[in-house]
């Protein structure tokens, strides 16, 4: 009998669950629904970025006869090249790459007009003016403090272009 009873009260309690939901449904249709419902209510449309093409500016051509890669100081990297000058930057010492350009301008013939070498509370600024003919190269070495990058200019002048 006990048995029974037990089996009795589950039966009891699915059709009471039964009509609970029955009642439910009617009372509010939109319940059912919820479970039968299969499309998107709502969808979020991200715009999406379409690449655009933006051309890298390249360095122009130089003239054969500037020979202003010959220029440029063996330990340094190149930060812009254009026509007739070059803007490097490098870790070595200011006096270590003076030297090198005072030589360079030297061994290519020309007389070194301008010879400057400025060091104040850690900064340096030294200027060296290379003259041959109608042709002129100026470089400027500066670095901002002790253990900082030297910055290097370059730039080659020739007359007979102008």
């Amino acid at each position: 009998m006990f048995f029974t009873m037990h089996i009795f009260a589950v039966i009891l309690a699915v059709c009471i669950l039964t009509v609970g939901l029955i009642v439910a449904r009617i009372q509010n249709p939109s319940l059912s629904n919820i479970y039968r419902q299969k499309e998107v209510l709502s969808e979020k449309v991200l715009p999406t970025q379409t690449p655009t093409y933006i051309p890298t500016p390249f360095p122009t051509s130089v003239p054969k006869d500037t020979q202003i890669d010959s220029y440029k100081y063996p330990n340094s990297s190149v930060i812009s090249s254009s026509g007739n000058s070059l803007s490097l930057q490098s870790d070595d010492m200011t006096d270590v790459i003076t030297g090198w350009y005072k030589e360079k301008i030297e061994n290519e013939g020309m007389s070194v007009t301008t010879f400057v070498k400025t060091r104040a509370n850690d900064k340096v600024l030294n200027k060296l003016v290379g003259v041959k003919e109608d042709e002129q190269i100026n470089v400027e070495i500066s670095q901002e403090g002790a253990g900082q990058t030297v910055d290097i200019s370059v730039s080659f002048l020739n007359e007979s272009d102008n």
